[in-house]
């Protein structure tokens, strides 16, 4: 009849995907594919990578065969070979017959099962009681009686397992059947490896030490799902014990910490931070016990990692004998604060004595290298009929001087002077400003990386969210392409609606999260609503969305600052004053007054970046937009880009060179002077302007 009848899980929904579009749910790789990979590797300090979960068809083994056969491929691979998809001798005898063709550069004889799911996708084995918000959602990926069958004929075989287990009862399941197996084989050496044990308990780490069964934790959660962990899938407590690397090692547990790639981005440092700070999306931190060294962070991505996949002999540290392999790093990681250890920067890689820099020009394999800042990516959300049609008009129209790619769902409901456009082919709108327009095409995925392949046309990536959707995942591909940064999630709400829609029982939910996540609020069409009704509007948007800074309107007219911030050059500011008068048309009207000030400042001394973070975490609410490029005294030969949307504010490496600090702050009427800000030391006023 049309209508849902259940919910497709885990390798349901590959089969159907597989199914209905007659493509793999995983494809073939391709040589060009492996040198993208290993460019991507040298850029972040990685000379040796694991596959771990591996397509083994003949396309894939050949262009492994082919790029590793390069002096010039910058990386060592070691594929695990999926073997629950195939009967178990028939993959015995793979693996012996691929072994024999290993390299310097390829190893063979990994041998990967995944037994459950994942945690966010409720798809994980737990034990009770299971998940924190009542979900009922687990999955094994392979029945415990096949598992406990596969696991005691490959490990009878000598072979070498790699086993993901995320859920507690997923651990507890393998571990009972690895220590079955080793009782009916005794290995001394084995090395069987649980990836992900996300879950594992005091218990099972005790189990895992006295079996020999090495961890490798999936760090990388704490920070990009650390937040939904503690709030709806496990619940504070167990969130506190999530990926327990503290627990692993005095358990005596060989162990070592991954991110997942491209689940989460491929930068070891970054996952080294995250285990030594446990510091989730919104700042929290999950288990201060779980807590590990730097010292103890770098072992697990090193010499940790090559114990777990049995080639310590060769690689994971610099000692006579082994492969001369390293990263070579900008910045003494000892010597950086823990909570800066994600932003030391690499300079390139050392493979086999031959150096390979991070930034390097084309060559007849590797990709070009854009030395340009990741393009602030803004998404702009709100229910359907908010105004966001008519913010985008008036940001296409005032963008002055900045190249702006803006994806909209319909170009007709955009409504473009014609003496704008500069070209039309159907699926872009190039205007003679030096913005453009882009149709987002059913893949809206695909739209997005066509974008970012010219990415360096653009300083700004603007995204036009469907009235149904939530911009927070969209924004999680800024989150994750390091070609992108966040650049705010604006939500626009009708404010004589918003209310009566948030009640609606078919539509409340979406109205609802919307809110929640936005960082910037604009609460639209306030010319229809009483000042009575907008005070009491603004009362309950207060308690829905607290993180957000409001700014009232009508007709979807905002600075276009407030979605950009300023535009920065690495030479400083358009000479342009920043100190501007805006109004709507209506100023007569209270709530409709948009007079905002700003404030353009600037340091040729170094900041410190402990006292600028702690500055900015200060700043009233009044300040709505910040942007900035700024130079620590504390992580020296590096500049980075601050940026501050609502409540919320990063900062990242900035690729350019910059030895002086600048910045612009925009806010309310309210914001207060230069003087009143308390500037940190070396900050000057350049312009302050209403």
């Amino acid at each position: 009849e049309g209508n849902p009848t259940g919910e497709l899980i885990s390798m349901a929904t590959h089969y159907i995907i597989q199914k209905v579009a007659g493509i793999p749910f995983f494809n073939s790789m391709e040589s060009r594919g492996f040198w993208r990979f290993s460019a991507m590797a040298r850029r972040v300090g990685v000379t040796t990578a694991t596959d771990l979960a591996a397509r083994f068809d003949n396309e894939t083994l050949a262009a492994y065969q082919e790029v590793t056969s390069q002096q010039d491929f910058p990386l060592r691979i070691v594929p695990a070979m999926r073997i629950q998809e195939m009967p178990i001798q028939e993959g015995i005898a793979k693996i012996r017959e691929l072994v024999q063709s290993n390299s310097d550069k390829l190893h063979f004889g990994l041998c990967k099962i995944i037994a459950d799911g994942s945690i966010q996708g409720f798809t994980a084995r737990l034990k009770w009681p299971g998940y924190y918000n009542g979900s009922p959602e687990g999955a094994w990926y392979i029945p415990p009686e096949s598992l406990e069958k596969m696991i005691d004929a490959y490990h009878a075989e000598g072979m070498h397992l790699h086993i993901h287990t995320n859920g507690d009862e997923a651990t507890e399941v393998t571990i009972g059947a690895l220590e079955s197996a080793l009782a009916n084989n005794p290995r001394s050496d084995h090395r069987h490896t649980l990836h992900h044990c996300q879950m594992a308990e005091e218990a099972h780490f005790r189990r895992m030490a006295r079996l020999g069964i090495c961890a490798n934790l999936f760090s990388n959660h704490l920070y990009y799902w650390g937040d939904q962990h503690l709030e709806l899938t496990m619940g504070p407590d167990r969130a506190a014990r999530m990926d327990a690397a503290a627990t692993a090692k005095r358990q005596g547990v060989n162990f070592s910490i991954h991110s997942d790639a491209p689940v989460t981005p491929l930068a070891p440092l970054f996952t080294a931070w995250c285990a030594v700070n446990r510091q989730t999306v919104s700042g929290r931190i999950l288990g201060e016990h779980e807590k590990i060294s730097v010292e103890d962070a770098f072992r697990a991505i090193t010499i940790g990692a090559a114990y777990t996949i049995k080639l310590d002999h060769l690689v994971g540290s610099i000692e006579s004998g082994k492969f001369a392999d390293f990263a070579v790093l900008e910045d003494n990681p000892y010597e950086t604060p823990p909570e800066y250890l994600k932003d030391v920067g690499v300079w390139g890689t050392v493979v086999s004595g031959i150096p390979f820099p991070a930034v390097c020009p084309i060559t007849e394999n590797l990709m070009a290298y854009s030395v340009t800042s990741p393009v602030p990516f803004t998404v702009i959300g709100g229910f359907l009929g908010a105004g966001k049609t008519s913010l985008l008009n008036h940001l296409l129209a005032q963008s002055s001087g900045i190249r702006c790619a803006v994806l909209v769902n319909d170009f007709g409901d955009l409504n473009i002077d014609e003496s704008l456009i500069s070209s039309h082919d159907g699926q872009t709108i190039s205007l003679a400003n030096g913005c453009v327009c882009c149709s987002i095409s059913t893949d809206f995925n695909q739209t997005v990386i066509n974008l970012v392949k010219r990415i360096e046309e653009f300083d700004q990536v603007v995204v036009e969210a469907s009235g149904v959707s939530e911009p927070d995942r969209i924004m999680d591909i800024a989150r994750l392409d390091p070609e992108l940064s966040p650049g705010g999630i604006v939500v626009l709400v009708d404010a004589a609606q918003v209310q009566n829609r948030s009640k609606d029982r078919y539509i409340n939910n979406i109205v609802l999260k919307q809110l929640q996540t936005a960082e910037l609020l604009i609460v639209n069409k306030t010319d229809l609503v009483s000042r009575e009704k907008l005070a009491e509007l603004e009362a309950w948007l207060e308690d829905v969305s607290p993180n957000a800074v409001r700014l009232n309107t009508s007709g979807g007219v905002v600075p276009v600052q407030m979605i950009f911030g300023e535009k920065i050059k690495s030479n400083g500011f358009s000479d342009k004053a920043d100190g501007e008068t805006n109004r709507t048309e209506d100023s007569n009207y209270p709530h409709h007054n948009h007079q905002f000030k700003s404030l353009a400042l600037n340091s040729s001394k170094q900041l410190n970046r402990k006292t600028f973070e702690l500055w900015c975490e200060a700043l009233p609410p009044s300040v709505i937009r910040g942007k900035g490029i700024l130079y620590f005294g504390d992580v020296p030969g590096n500049s980075w880009i601050w940026q501050k949307v609502g409540k919320q504010s990063s900062i990242n490496k900035f690729l350019g060179n910059n030895s002086n600090s600048e910045l612009i702050l925009i806010g309310t009427p309210e914001m207060p002077s230069s003087q009143e800000l308390e500037l940190p030391d070396g900050l000057m006023t350049i312009i302050e302007g209403v």
